[in-house]
């Protein structure tokens, strides 16, 4: 009975925290100005591009950004069109659609707490215990859904919170069919819903997507060894994702569309590969042209973080490798701690940065304490290593590009939900143990 109140409890504690996070963003939509907000200027031309293809005109025409950004934030501009197509005005149709992206987000978190991230497989086998939300759940739920400035990015028409879902829903499905004991159909099912769901998150951010794909994909090899067939479901659904995903962003070079149905194609085998080739190629030169990154974001900035000389192209020598390892450890804490309270002056916006970054810090020491006072197991190596490895690649990745606070305060907002499932996983792991109940 007591178990069945607390449950009962908690699950109330959630519904009440979604509700209120979807009035917030109400609220938010009502007061945000009815133009680009100088926070996120980039959101007046998400709105231009939905506005343009509700008119029927071709992403290859549009001002300034030719096709490239079509088809870099498709998961974003495309729910936009249909609302645009309804009579919404196109500002406020992008920032419908990412504050929608946003609230689901909460929910597939939520999901992930309740029915899949607090099970635990005991040593009898694989069978799943369920277990009840507790404090440290409902607060790191809490803080997920509240942080002020994810809150804030996720109702501003940008793609943040588009990718945040689709990688979070990825997350979600991979968890499920790994450790769910279900019928073959089932796990099938769910395997063609990641596929698809990791697919739509480089129409997000495809270097991220990337990096995602890279990490999961590494630790589910390795799990391959146990006898059960729902990791060798998990890659080969996360690998077909990538090979749509990375189809799905390409901008075609003088050819068709492979993703525009009224247009009728036939798909060949030659112009899947080589869309694949020229979205491959465009990954990797992103990934490689960090400099000229740094430096854009850089110019004009009022934040700017301190530039380095190394080059960063794939022929870089080896004492420029050296000068970029030699920057990753400073580059990296100011991506994801900077600006620091008392010590970064500059505007009330960037007093109010650095005090959120008073509580990232604080989750980043909870999570080092938690890591290395828990013991391994199965599921922090199945779960929470790719997400601590997703979280370490993407911070030394963005430290070297960002070129001003503003940008990385915004951007390192991705690494949230995997920050706070982490500290979940592990808080649950030291709560088993506390308990007596360490499973392995």
């Amino acid at each position: 009975m007591q178990l069945a109140w607390k449950k009962a409890l908690a699950n109330r504690v959630i519904f009440t925290l979604l509700f209120v996070n979807a009035i917030v963003r109400m609220v938010i939509q009502i007061f945000l100005p009815k133009h680009p907000t100088e926070l996120a200027p980039d959101e007046g031309a998400y709105a231009n591009l939905a506005l343009w293809i509700s008119d029927g005109l071709s992403p290859s025409n549009f001002p300034t950004y030719g096709p490239y950004l079509y088809y870099a934030s498709r998961s974003l501009v495309m729910p936009s069109v249909l609302l645009v197509d309804f009579g919404v005005n196109e500002l406020l149709a992008v920032r419908l659609v990412s504050t929608t992206y946003g609230f689901l987000s909460a929910v597939v978190l939520y999901l992930l707490f309740k029915n899949l991230l607090f099970y635990r497989i005991t040593r009898s086998g694989s069978t799943l215990e369920t277990g009840n939300l507790n404090a440290i759940q409902i607060s790191l739920f809490a803080i997920a859904s509240f942080l002020p400035s994810p809150l804030l990015w996720s109702s501003l028409g940008l793609r943040e919170s588009s990718s945040w879902f689709w990688l979070l829903l990825s997350t979600y499905l991979i968890a499920k069919l790994i450790f769910e004991k279900k019928a073959f159909a089932f796990k099938l099912a769910l395997s063609v819903a990641l596929a698809f769901a990791f697919a739509l998150s480089f129409a997000g951010r495809a270097q991220t997507s990337s990096l995602f794909f890279v990490v999961f994909a590494f630790i589910i090899v390795l799990s391959l060894r146990r006898k059960s067939i729902a990791p060798g479901l998990a890659l080969t659904a996360i690998s077909c994702g990538f090979l749509l995903g990375l189809l799905y962003t390409s901008v075609p070079n003088g050819g068709p569309d492979l993703f525009e149905p009224t247009k009728g194609i036939a798909l060949t085998q030659e112009s899947v590969t080589q869309t694949f080739q020229k979205s491959l190629g465009n990954q990797l030169e992103t990934l490689a042209d960090t400099s000229a990154e740094q430096d854009s974001t850089r110019e004009g900035a009022n934040s700017s973080l301190p530039p380095y000389e190394c080059s960063t192209s794939l022929s870089a020598s080896v004492s420029n490798i050296m000068c970029i390892l030699t920057n990753i450890p400073y580059r990296s804490f100011a991506f994801l701690f900077r600006p620091i309270l008392m010590f970064d002056s500059g505007s009330n916006l960037m007093l109010l940065a650095s005090i959120e970054n008073v509580c990232w810090s604080l989750l980043f020491i909870w999570l080092i304490l938690f890591f290395f006072k828990t013991g391994d197991n199965w599921t922090r190596r199945i779960l929470v290593t790719p997400m601590l490895c997703f979280i370490f690649f993407f911070v030394v990745a963005a430290g070297l590009i960002e070129g001003n606070m503003g940008n990385a305060f915004r951007h390192k907002s991705i690494v949230l939900w995997p920050l706070v499932c982490s500290l979940m996983l592990l808080a649950q792991r030291d709560f088993d143990l506390k308990e007596g109940d360490g499973h392995k």
